[in-house]
């Protein structure tokens, strides 16, 4: 039962960032002078949680403060952090990322669900989650053809976006 309430936390979270990205993708332009956007108010009510489930966000290299791909996880998880009652820690990589395999596995040990942000996770979180198979993964525009019953793909159609 508690598999099937993190995969629909899950599902949740990965279209929250989802439609984070694609309101930030939408409303952006080229100037170097950036504003943040706001994304809709949720449509459901927060989910109150007598024990919160916990989320290990992964951010590919650059982490917050990047301006694309990385900061529209961040507001995700908090929005998620807001709207569904979810706690979390976030990570990211070092500069060559070759510790990716490493920070999934630390947030696996302690987190419900472990989420990494980009396709250079696949090989990674293959590994990890075949390693961790009580814990729920997903990745983020990254797809693992051999992904266990653990693992959520959250991919984008770039050729529909107009």
């Amino acid at each position: 039962m508690k598999r099937k309430s993190l995969f629909r936390l899950l599902t949740t979270i990965l279209g929250v960032l989802l439609a984070t990205a694609l309101i930030a993708v939408g409303c952006g332009d080229d100037d170097e002078d950036t504003t943040a956007t706001t994304a809709p108010p949720a449509t459901e009510a927060p989910v109150p949680a007598e024990d919160p489930i916990h989320v290990g966000l992964v951010f590919d290299i650059g982490g917050r403060g990047d301006q694309s791909f990385n900061d529209s996880a961040a507001e995700g998880i908090e929005r998620a952090e807001a709207d569904l009652g979810i706690t979390f820690d976030e990570v990211s990589p070092n500069d060559d990322g070759s510790n990716r395999a490493n920070l999934l596995q630390l947030q696996a040990e302690s987190a419900d669900l472990v989420l990494g942000i980009g396709f250079l996770f696949v090989d990674d979180m293959r590994n990890v989650a075949a390693a961790n198979p009580d814990t729920c993964f997903g990745i983020v525009d990254g797809f693992i053809e051999e992904a266990t019953d653990n693992v959520a793909m959250l991919l984008f159609a770039e050729h529909e976006g107009s």
